[in-house]
């Protein structure tokens, strides 16, 4: 029987550097505490680095990359937030500006009826007074017109009365508008207990809701039945 190959041979060595017999027993270093630096192969040296230094931290946590100081979604959503916030205070502000250009503008249309109310009552008023200049005053150009002061000083010969005019009535000459119009008003107006007189007033409101109006009264009739209508021309 032949014997074992090797039963003769010296001491047989079973590798190199490295090998298997060469490496030493895990007993004095445990996997779980290596080394920082241990020798390989052609004496390379090896150093483990935390994975803290290779920038990967972030992986065994919740936070995102950047850290809470680095540069994260959550600042370009505050950057939005921002831009987003100034927007809502321009719209407001624009908003707010044009409410207030629109209600000054509304005042100032619904003012024409108080306006043009006060003119008629100041003319009639003159008349019942008998002070044919002031009535003259309150028509536009009237005193250079002839015919319109022969008509004013017989209408404040016929109306003037002792005591103060109390309004009953007035009509407007127009509706709402933006710009300026020229229409008939009508008046029904008495001193005291007296009769009431109906008279129409051709008015002007000349101007717009951007510049402003002013009420112009352009003539006057004479005093007319109680139920009868303006003239469409005098």
């Amino acid at each position: 029987m032949p014997r074992h190959p090797f039963a003769g041979a010296a001491a047989t060595d079973l590798g190199g550097r490295g090998r298997l017999a060469h490496r030493p027993l895990p007993l004095n270093n445990p996997p779980a505490e290596l080394p920082t630096t241990f020798q390989t192969e052609r004496s390379v040296s090896v150093k483990l680095h935390p994975v803290s230094s290779l920038g990967l931290s972030w992986l065994g946590s919740s936070q995102t990359p950047g850290g809470p100081d680095g540069p994260t979604y959550s600042g370009t959503t505050t950057s939005l937030g921002r831009v987003r916030r100034v927007w809502v205070v321009l719209i407001g502000l624009v908003a707010l500006v044009v409410f207030v250009a629109v209600t000054a503008v509304l005042a100032r249309v619904l003012s024409l009826d108080g306006a043009e109310r006060s003119a008629i009552t100041a003319l009639v008023g003159d008349e019942a007074a008998g002070n044919e200049r002031g009535a003259l005053s309150q028509i536009v150009g009237c005193a250079r017109r002839p015919l319109c002061r022969v008509s004013v000083a017989t209408d404040v010969a016929a109306l003037t009365r002792p005591g103060g005019v109390a309004i009953i009535q007035i009509q407007p000459s127009a509706g709402f508008s933006l710009s300026s119009t020229v229409g008939t008003a009508r008046v029904a107006w008495r001193v005291g207990f007296s009769l009431p007189v109906v008279q129409c007033v051709r008015v002007r409101r000349a101007g717009d809701a951007i510049s402003g109006f002013q009420v112009q009264l352009l003539a006057v009739t004479p005093r007319l039945r109680t139920d009868a209508d303006c003239p469409k021309r005098f």
